[in-house]
């Protein structure tokens, strides 16, 4: 039977974002194909693919035809094996290990005019629709509607940049809004795969980078792919688009660092020959800026000389105001921090409100979900959602001044990636001590869906039942009646199979609801607060 929940699951992410610059008819393929791809290896009655892709009977069998053509036309049938067992009218994919959906989605976007016009207006040039329909070989009439569509599809990630296409076609507004806009979606297309730009190539971007390499910036951080693509989009844009000057963009701060800012701006006038030399200069602070805000805190917890030594920085006291946050985040800690963690955390939210100052106005736009992923998009973690939101973030939420007031949202965001899912799970996850009852072994009931369940918390398996259990999960039915040797009562769960979806929300709704409480209790917050 379809089931409603999965269709949410599934189509959760950056799919959402990307999959609305493909054509109709490449979006329809795509959803059926990867559905049946996070379903491989199971059949899949052909009937569900009608609500799903919310399309006749007749059309779905068409689909699933166009779709094999397609694996054909790629050339990955060694890959993607899509089979149909007639009689019993039912799908079945099976792939090899290391395929990736993504590949495909690739070749739909690539293939899909629409995703076409939305890359060719990167460019800084005003085109006429006759230049357009030559370069994309288009009618005026599906021209028109595609520009139509990405007018709004623009309006509603960014207040702050416009289509315009009344006579001439072209991007106008925030210039640092359409890069961050273009460099996120990039990513999220190509990611790893492939370089889409032939103005410029990868080593060439390295070339740029080692020039800065070890002292502002060290190369492959976490995020390398994104800055890959800042880099290319920043000198692509700023041919004829340059930024606008902040002061708050990075500076040398010795004679050493100015030796390196020089090379750096030569290598950069050898891409970019025709920007005049002060608008290169503010892209170059602007570059290393953006490198620092990605990079810091990530492979080491040296504080740049920038961050020491900048006047306008020292006359917001910035680095005080970090250490007070740091001194918070250490207040509601659940376990003490060693010298070097409190380096990193500190470094991390030296990038996270560095970033505010640097990215201002794009950080209150909807382009920001290209970037981060906000708590309630965890359905694992609606009630210590309900804790972070009520300890961490009150007190930004009522602050009538600083530099970071109007940026709660991304600053919530930011604050929950760092403390939930970069540091050790022992400072914010409160320890669930759990026991297994199995009529074959507690091993079978910890693998597969119940590890990915327990990844979100700080669990630990314990052998024997005592008082300071916190949660029974079992295979089989179980009276509390027969645990009377505890002094308290312990909530039991119990999971059937590894596919029991009641089981399962129920194991995450114990698991939140204990952690919250722990929590709570640990740091004396009243459960009212929020």
């Amino acid at each position: 039977m379809y089931d409603d929940s999965k269709e949410q699951l599934f189509l959760v992410g950056d799919f959402l974002v990307v999959k609305e610059l493909m054509d109709t008819h490449y979006q329809k393929r795509y959803l059926l194909l990867e559905y049946l791809f996070h379903n491989r290896n199971t059949l899949i009655n052909i009937k569900e693919f009608v609500k799903i892709l919310n399309v006749s009977y007749p059309t779905v069998k068409k689909i699933i035809v166009e779709a094999r053509q397609d694996i054909k036309e790629m050339a990955i049938e060694k890959q993607v094996q899509l089979s149909q067992i007639t009689n019993q009218n039912y799908l079945y994919i099976s792939t090899s290990e290391d395929f990736t959906i993504d590949l495909i989605r690739l070749y739909y976007l690539e293939n899909s005019l629409r995703f076409k016009l939305f890359s060719l207006l990167l460019s800084s040039r005003k085109w006429t629709l006759g230049e357009i329909t030559k370069k994309l070989d288009i009618a005026y009439s599906p021209l028109k509607k595609e520009l139509l569509f990405l007018k709004t599809y623009i309006a509603d990630f960014a207040n702050n940049i416009f289509l315009r296409s009344n006579r001439k076609i072209f991007l106008e507004g925030d210039e640092l809004t359409i890069r961050m806009l273009y460099t996120g979606i990039f990513q999220q297309v190509y990611g790893g795969y492939k370089w889409p730009f032939g103005f410029i190539h990868l080593p060439e971007i390295y070339e740029l980078l080692d020039i800065l390499s070890p002292v502002l910036y060290k190369k492959f951080t976490t995020r390398f792919t994104l800055i890959n693509y800042g880099i290319a989009i920043t000198l692509y844009r700023s041919q004829k688009n340059t930024i606008a000057e902040n002061k708050y963009f990075w500076e040398p701060s010795s004679d050493s660092e100015q030796l390196i800012f020089n090379q750096f701006i030569h290598q950069l006038r050898q891409k970019v020959p025709t920007i005049p030399a002060n608008e290169l200069t503010i892209e170059a602070r602007f570059l290393i800026s953006c490198l620092l805000s990605n990079s810091l805190g990530y492979q080491d917890e040296e504080i740049p000389q920038f961050f020491k030594r900048s006047n306008v920085l020292k006359e917001i006291d910035f680095l005080g105001q970090i250490e007070e946050k740091v001194q918070n985040v250490e207040h509601y800690a659940l376990s003490s921090f060693s010298d070097q963690e409190r380096n990193t955390i500190f470094c991390r939210l030296i990038a996270v409100f560095y970033q505010i100052l640097i990215f201002a106005d794009f950080l209150k736009q909807k382009a920001l979900d290209l970037y981060v992923y906000h708590p309630f998009e965890f359905y694992e973690n609606h009630e210590r959602e309900r804790s972070f939101y009520s300890i961490i973030m009150e007190k930004y939420s009522k602050k009538q001044n600083g530099f970071e007031v109007g940026f709660v949202e991304y600053v919530c965001a930011a604050y929950y990636k760092i403390l939930f899912f970069e540091l050790d799970k022992r400072f914010f996850h409160p320890k669930i001590k759990v026991l297994i009852f199995s009529h074959k072994a507690p091993e079978f009931l910890l693998s597969t869906r119940l590890h990915d369940i327990f990844s979100h918390f700080y669990i630990e398996i314990v052998q024997e039942l005592n008082e300071e259990v916190d949660l029974i999960i079992s295979d089989m039915a179980i009276s509390k009646r027969n645990l009377l040797n505890l002094p308290r009562r312990v909530p039991i769960v119990v999971i059937q199979s590894q596919e029991s979806t009641q089981g399962c929300e129920l194991l995450l709704k114990q698991l939140t609801r204990i952690a919250d409480e722990k929590y709570r209790t640990s740091k004396g917050v009243d459960k009212q607060v929020g």
